[in-house]
């Protein structure tokens, strides 16, 4: 595969299949990876974009190989590598380009990038980067195991989004939250939206894990511990 595609795991990135998805890159970029890995063509699936020119170059599947590939599609989530962040489909609203959010934890020694289900401890700073490859309002806000929501970006404006985009590339927000004494698992969760959208009107659908109208999600989850 191309630089840049590839995962340490050797499947492609959750970016990489989204800009596939939108045409920013080709089925060349990938190599032969997409014809032979069952389990990226499940991931592609769930982006609702299987059929894409890679597979298209493939002889056409048997009966019984393709309820294979729709068994992988329906577990990919669970088979996700802990190191890759997130991705929960749209309920609705897709960017041209992808949406991409990361979060970077700082120790206060290092930092690094967090994967899902990344391991953090009270007093971490976490920072994040968005790719809103369209103009949006973004909104960034943790749900905390007992499932308190908190505002993560922007912190100035009363709860409310904030113009963002578009961008070539993740951006850094400029902003970033210290983590609290409460453990267990905790959801970052970015908005991307149409319109301006403020904290306590989403609160429900970020609880339920849904995605609010007119806004497209992604999703980082940590599990705070104590060091």
């Amino acid at each position: 595969m191309s630089p840049g595609v590839s995962r340490r795991d050797g499947h492609a990135t959750d970016l990489a299949l989204e800009r596939l998805h939108a045409g920013e890159l080709t089925a060349a970029d990938f190599g032969d990876h997409l014809d032979t890995c069952a389990v990226c063509q499940g991931r592609l699936r769930a982006l609702g974009a299987f059929e894409v020119p890679a597979l298209a170059r493939r002889p056409r599947l048997a009966p019984w190989m393709a309820a294979g590939l729709a068994a992988a599609a329906a577990v990919v989530l669970l088979l996700r590598s802990p190191g890759d962040p997130a991705v929960v489909p749209d309920a609705g609203l897709r960017l041209k380009g992808g949406f991409a959010f990361e979060v970077f934890v700082h120790d206060g020694a290092t930092e690094r990038r967090a994967g899902d289900g990344e391991a953090v401890h009270p007093g971490d700073r976490l920072g994040f980067r968005v790719h809103a490859p369209e103009a949006r309002q973004v909104l960034i806000a943790g749900i905390d195991a007992q499932d308190d929501v908190y505002l993560c970006f922007p912190q100035q404006g009363g709860g409310a989004s904030r113009p963002f985009g578009p961008t070539t590339a993740p951006t850094d927000v400029g902003e970033a939250v210290r983590l609290d004494a409460r453990l267990g698992t905790e959801r970052l969760v970015a908005l991307a939206c149409e319109a301006p959208v403020r904290l306590a009107d989403v609160e429900g659908a970020l609880r339920a894990d849904a995605t609010p109208p007119g806004c497209a999600r992604r999703v980082v989850r940590v599990v705070k511990a104590a060091p």
